[in-house]
């Protein structure tokens, strides 16, 4: 947090019933105080007028006039709660203190150089805010209320501030519009609650993911990036200037290789950076920085298209230097060498283009590495069984192949693997390859079992 003093506090407000506690007559002395215009003002008004709670009990009913709430489901609701909030926000605080909100969630940072100082800040920000609750019928929960020392270095149990005859209770971690803050400013629990969210997610489309029978890797990878990437990112533009340590990164890291492991149907022994080029997916840090570079342009006023464009070419260039600068990955390197390519030419994976392109799966010589099998030497041709033995060379799969071959002569393209993936007529009649080939494969060694 950027801030001269030595002492920075959150407190983070909770309103008793906040929705159902916006006072429509301080609504409409705050639209007239704003000067609006009487067309809107008078639709204010009569929207708010005749409307009834009823209560029904067995044969009886009782019903009552209604003065404050935003009508749930409504589309003018949020708006009149913040008209009526907005107060909160233009609350004359001393210096050193300033007021965040956003809908029902108030919070008030506190900076001080010296612990007296701070609780005293804190006390007398709280009595005006309550004050000016109390004004508006709007009443400040202080058992919810929580205080977090984001700054600084004390003890907890040192902190007093009151919130009328009642002491707020300072915590070490609490949850702010979703995101979990600890002390200090750390986020290490937030990491863990994305962990545990996302996999739960995860954990419900997994059985969706079977190696060869369940949904398509497109289908996966579209849920992926649609749901569970956004789901990782929230509010990173906060907790992404504090992922600096080596542990928080490698904990979102793996927890994206596990999941795109899913998404590609791949071997678990699938390198990181392998596994994000064959999925055509951007390394979740580098997701995490170019948001922040997002960031900082909208605060200095850079046109909105010409950031995004801006930053995911940079984004784009980091992963391209890691991926030429990396020893892991190297056999999907051969097939695809620039990221760039694999982001512009759309093909889709299966459980069997997977294992090609990764050089990971039901190849003897991989699994003798892992002392998997003895004999690391394939049953037709007694050569070494790897990948690309299966995929390029074993006369066993030669009809296979013909097809791709026939297409690659077609467009002057030799047989080698970095033509494969370079056009999506090729990918497409590549991944058919793979499919024919790793089908044969599998049914021959069913039936010498």
């Amino acid at each position: 947090m950027k801030s001269e003093e030595k002492y920075v506090i959150g407190l983070f407000l909770d309103i008793s019933g906040a929705f159902d506690s916006a006072w429509w007559p301080e609504v409409l002395r705050v639209l007239r105080e704003w000067q609006c215009p009487n067309n809107i003002y008078r639709l204010v008004r009569d929207y708010f007028r005749g409307r009834t709670v009823t209560l029904k009990a067995g044969n009886g009913e009782a019903s009552k006039s209604i003065t404050k709430g935003c009508p749930q489901g409504s589309v003018v609701g949020p708006l009149l709660w913040n008209i009526l909030f907005d107060g909160f926000l233009r609350l004359p605080f001393e210096e050193g203190i300033s007021a965040r909100a956003y809908a029902d969630d108030g919070l008030l940072l506190v900076k001080a150089d010296t612990s007296p100082e701070l609780m005293r800040k804190a006390t007398r920000a709280l009595e005006l805010v309550t004050r000016w609750g109390e004004e508006r019928k709007m009443t400040f929960s202080k058992e919810k209320t929580v205080m977090v020392l984001l700054k600084g270095k004390l003890m907890e149990r040192f902190i007093k501030v009151n919130m009328g005859d009642i002491t707020i209770r300072c915590s070490n971690e609490t949850k702010y519009l979703g995101v979990v803050i600890r002390s200090g400013l750390k986020f290490a629990g937030h990491y863990d609650q994305v962990i545990d969210k996302t996999m739960k997610a995860f954990g419900k489309l997994k059985g969706l993911a079977k190696a060869n029978n369940g949904m398509r890797c497109e289908n996966l990878r579209r849920l992926y990036i649609g749901a569970l990437e956004p789901m990782m990112l929230y509010g990173c533009e906060m907790w992404g200037q504090r992922m600096r340590g080596r542990g928080e990164k490698s904990k979102l890291m793996s927890l994206q290789r596990k999941l795109l492991l899913g998404v590609v149907k791949g071997y678990s022994t699938m390198s990181h950076e392998a596994v994000r080029v064959i999925a055509g997916v951007i390394p979740l840090d580098l997701m995490v920085e170019e948001r922040l570079r997002r960031r900082r342009d909208k605060e200095a006023g850079v046109e909105s298209n010409e950031s995004k464009t801006m930053r995911r070419e940079e984004t784009l260039d980091e992963w391209q230097r890691r991926w030429e600068a990396s020893t892991k990955g190297r056999e999907t390197f051969a097939f695809v060498p620039d990221v760039r390519e694999r982001k512009r030419v759309h093909w889709e994976t299966d459980h069997y283009t997977s294992q090609f392109v990764s050089g990971h799966g039901n190849f003897k010589a991989k699994l003798k590495s892992f002392n998997l099998v003895e004999d690391d030497r394939c049953s037709h041709c007694r050569e070494l069984e790897t990948s690309q033995h299966v995929l390029m060379e074993c006369p066993f799969y030669e009809e296979e192949r013909r097809e791709l071959k026939v297409l690659l002569q077609e467009k002057n393209m030799t047989w080698e693997k970095r033509n494969f993936l370079r056009s999506k007529e090729v990918a497409i009649e590549f991944s058919r390859m793979c499919r024919r080939i790793g089908t044969k494969k599998h049914e021959f060694e069913n039936a010498r079992r």
